[in-house]
């Protein structure tokens, strides 16, 4: 079985045997700016390198599961809404990807994955769970699972916290127009943005000095974490500002869904201890309210896990047990 996990910037791709265990990966870089069927022969890249064996013998594909930050509607064979992957926004990507692998294939939400990954891995006995899905460009996703249960919703977009209107300067057609969103105002890409102009105009002397000792050419999660804890005003002010914009997505999310956990992932995980700090500060931690916030244990392994066991239920509920019984 193949597993995709497609980003803004690189495609990954995993071979795993039928028992699900990883035998092989790799990854490769795209051009955001390029063609789709570019990102189409990346695909077909990916494929021909972990399938083929020793340059020898091809090994037989059952099928493909494909990890993907958007809307998928199922019934109408496309996926919507992916800021992080323009190019395959409203494309019938389920035919473009089995006219290309020649196998079945599965689509699933990132964050969704993500969710059942980390659940069936660290919390197994909790029913009520929320998953924070912070990705490294701008997207925000969220995976929900009531009652033991994944919540898709009625038209397959339950989770989509990343379209919440956020920003009040925007007038609703704004809004409408992709404008206000708040992945747009809080994702990382945003906060980076903010974080360079800075870095520009001579501020964030400490986040400087750290980047030069780590020979860091580009802002980081960590970098910034450090800055932050080192002092650095200008850095926590800017990344202080994008966490209060988190708080307030969970402390709604708190209110509305009361979950047992809401867990902290994508991009996030147990190494970024400041961000649980602020977000723990800023949010009420007094009376009834106290939501119970944790930091991802997996990271972006999450939606491996997750890929992983809705591909192995793929292939022995429409595969094996077909070939069985034929």
């Amino acid at each position: 079985m193949l597993h995709y996990y497609m980003t803004a910037t690189e495609i990954k791709g995993y071979l795993l045997d039928i028992t699900g265990r990883l035998e092989k990966e790799c990854s490769v870089k795209y051009r955001p700016q390029g063609t789709l069927e570019d990102m189409l022969d990346v695909i077909q890249i990916i494929r021909d390198d972990l399938v083929v064996t020793n340059g020898q013998r091809e090994l037989r594909l059952l099928a493909a599961g494909f990890s993907i930050p958007g809307v998928i509607n199922q019934t109408a064979r496309m996926i919507h809404k992916i800021p992080d992957i323009f190019l395959l926004s409203d494309t019938k990507f389920f035919d473009y990807a089995e006219r290309i692998l020649g196998v079945p294939i599965i689509l699933n939400n990132v964050s969704r994955l993500a969710t059942i990954g980390e659940k069936a891995s660290v919390y197994p006995f909790i029913e009520d769970f929320v998953y924070f899905n912070v990705s490294e460009s701008i997207g925000i996703g969220m995976g929900i699972i009531v009652g033991n249960r994944l919540v898709k919703g009625g038209r397959n977009y339950a989770g989509e916290i990343g379209q919440t209107r956020f920003n009040s300067e925007y007038s609703f057609e704004d809004y409408l127009n992709g404008k206000g969103h708040f992945e747009f105002e809080a994702g990382l890409q945003t906060l980076y943005s903010r974080i360079e102009k800075a870095l520009q105009k001579g501020g964030c002397v400490t986040l400087k000095k750290i980047m030069a000792e780590d020979e860091e050419e580009a802002v980081s999660l960590e970098s910034l974490e450090k800055a932050a804890m080192a002092g650095d005003e200008d850095v926590k002010e800017i990344f202080d500002t994008t966490l209060k914009a988190w708080a307030s997505i969970l402390i709604n999310i708190d209110l509305i869904m009361n979950p047992e956990v809401i867990v902290l992932g994508g991009r996030i995980s147990t190494e970024n201890e400041y961000i649980l700090g602020a977000l723990q500060e800023f949010i009420p931690q007094d009376g009834m309210f106290k939501p119970e916030i944790r930091l991802s244990v997996l990271g972006e392994n999450a939606q491996l896990i997750g890929g992983i066991q809705e591909l192995k239920d793929y292939v022995f509920n429409n595969i094996i047990v077909q070939e069985v019984i034929s």
